[in-house]
């Protein structure tokens, strides 16, 4: 701990046409953790309105706001991790770019409605 971590929405626009969430050289659609210069810490996220950490482990936990009728919970939330919007919302390929609906590269959440 000792850091500032900031949650950036996608940008606003339905299914984030330019893949702000997807691209590293963008910060929006991003966890970023201050450390004296900007640095993106997690990425694919839509919206992380709301994030704390868990007092005895120390462990993030982050809500990300869904675009359509999803919303959903990340933790763990690991450095350099992609939580997979605008490929995934919550569980669901959302057909935006199905070539990389692999589950494999990506974190899902531990709980979407």
């Amino acid at each position: 701990m000792g850091y500032l971590y900031i949650g950036v929405g996608d940008g606003g626009s339905a299914n984030d046409p330019p893949n702000n969430a997807q691209n590293k050289d963008v910060l929006l659609g991003k966890i970023q953790r201050i450390v004296g210069a900007d640095e993106i810490f997690a990425f694919g996220m839509r919206n992380p309105w709301r994030f704390s950490f868990d007092r005895i482990t120390g462990q993030q936990w982050v809500a990300d706001v869904g675009q359509g009728s999803r919303e959903e919970v990340d933790t763990p939330i690991v450095t350099g991790g992609n939580y997979g919007w605008r490929v995934y919302e919550g569980t669901a390929c959302t057909g935006t770019d199905p070539a990389l609906c692999n589950p494999n590269n990506y974190i899902f959440p531990i709980t979407s409605t």
